[in-house]
């Protein structure tokens, strides 16, 4: 299964507040351009001030939690410029702490809404870590779309480097461009308990039309059933023409009572990569997804997607 989640030695003693960048408007609007196009990016971001703490506490469990912290953060690099993002975290501790750090599990997720004089960009972090000893794993995934005169773009990166002077983004900016057509998918799909990936099938109209297969990694944040959480992922969708990659994050919220379990969550996609015929469609747009207990699974888990947006084909 393709995946664009990076493996990675985490640095936990790093504070919450410095998970994420901002971001200020970059390149033309989608009338003004005639083909898509997917380029590199790198950017480094800076904590630049504490606009409301949020909350913080310790449950029965010892798991420490933080909510709804405002902050603003600076990037230098490919991009310049400020953003404003609603951060999130829970930290799990998993030993004795020491002068490095606290071994233990912990996730963060940020909603983001970037204003500038001409456009934006609207989208969620999320981050995924754990650290005992000598074993370490690290995940996390920026989606950003466009707003305004960014338009038709969409971002979408991963940290690769954190120190001192902040944290290092790479990535790749995705510009749609005119003619734009819509796209409209439909995937559903079920839980592997032994794998933790999801496998199934997509229906789809528009620049994407037809059925095929549909397969999905999928990054989970945070304690569920207590408020929201991130969540974001890789899905591949796949027929006899080729495949499209797609890099998708949002936000969660359970839903649960007495008869069965739902996660609802609200989010962005972007098409990474294509192969076959699908080499130049270029797509990005809403994301809608449900998961829940579900008896036509033989897992009994299972995720029902759309995938709502516009595209170009080159």
């Amino acid at each position: 299964m393709t995946t664009t989640f990076r493996l990675r030695r985490p640095a936990l003693v790093l504070a919450l507040v410095a998970l994420i960048a901002g971001l200020l408007p970059f390149g033309a609007a989608a009338e003004d351009r005639h083909t898509a196009t997917r380029t590199p990016i790198t950017f480094t971001s800076a904590y630049a001030d504490t606009l409301d703490p949020g909350r913080e506490w310790i449950d029965a469990d010892g798991i420490i939690h933080m909510r709804g912290g405002l902050e603003l953060q600076n990037v230098s690099g490919d991009l310049n410029g400020v953003l404003t993002l609603a951060l999130n975290g829970d930290f799990e501790p998993m030993g004795e702490c020491t002068e490095l750090g606290c071994p233990g599990f912990l996730s963060a997720w940020a909603t983001i809404t970037v204003t500038t004089e001409d456009g934006g960009w609207e989208g969620t972090y999320v981050m995924m870590a754990a650290e005992f000893g000598e074993d370490s794993f690290f995940m996390d995934r920026l989606v950003l779309r466009g707003t305004g005169a960014n338009a038709g773009q969409s971002i979408v990166a991963e940290s690769v480097n954190d120190d001192e002077n902040g944290i290092t983004f790479e990535g790749t900016l995705a510009t749609l461009a005119l003619p734009l057509d819509g796209i409209n998918t439909s995937a559903r799909l079920c839980l592997d308990p032994e794998s933790g990936a999801f496998t199934g099938g997509f229906l789809s109209s528009g620049a994407l039309s037809g059925a095929g297969a549909a397969s999905a990694d999928v990054l989970v944040t945070g304690v569920q059933t207590t408020d929201s959480y991130g969540v974001a992922g890789t899905l591949v969708l796949t027929d006899e023409r080729g495949s499209l990659t797609v890099a998708f994050a949002g936000m969660a919220q359970d839903v649960i009572n007495t008869d069965i379990y739902t996660a609802h969550v609200f989010g962005h996609f972007v098409v990474v990569e294509g192969a076959g015929a699908y080499a130049e469609l270029y797509a990005s747009g809403r994301l809608i997804a449900a998961a829940s207990d579900t008896a036509t699974c033989a897992s009994g888990f299972g995720v029902s997607l759309s995938l709502i947006g516009e595209a170009h084909y080159n």
